[in-house]
């Protein structure tokens, strides 16, 4: 009888440890949290650089935007002097042989050959 006596208070020790670990809960492993107070001037700051930063990359993405606008604007141009330059060179065939000898010996047949390879002609 001391014994089963024993037992009880044992369990109910066990159930007043329980319960009151239930009462104030115990952090996780692994499950705190960590806060840093900041003041009013770090948090000020922050906001200016940050809004720094957005109006670089608003900057960096219109200059973006601009230089793909002038790169299409200048393949156009580009096509448009390669058709020209096919035109050149076929009525420059169309010269006669002595003509086109004469061109061939001038400083400027260099410079035509130069071009028509920058243009893949």
């Amino acid at each position: 009888m001391r014994s089963l006596e024993e037992k009880s208070d044992q369990l109910d020790a066990m159930e007043d440890t329980l319960r009151t670990r239930a009462r104030s809960p115990q952090p996780k492993a692994g499950s705190e949290k960590i806060t840093i107070q900041t003041s009013d001037t770090e948090v000020r700051d922050l906001q200016l650089r940050l809004t720094e930063l957005e109006e670089q990359m608003e900057s960096v993405v219109d200059e973006k935007n601009r230089l793909k606008a002038q790169e299409e604007k200048q393949s156009a141009h580009r096509e448009d002097i390669k058709a020209l330059l096919k035109v050149l060179d076929e009525l420059l065939e169309k010269l006669p042989d002595e003509e086109i000898r004469k061109f061939a010996k001038s400083k400027d047949f260099a410079s035509y050959e130069k071009v028509l390879e920058t243009y893949g002609l």
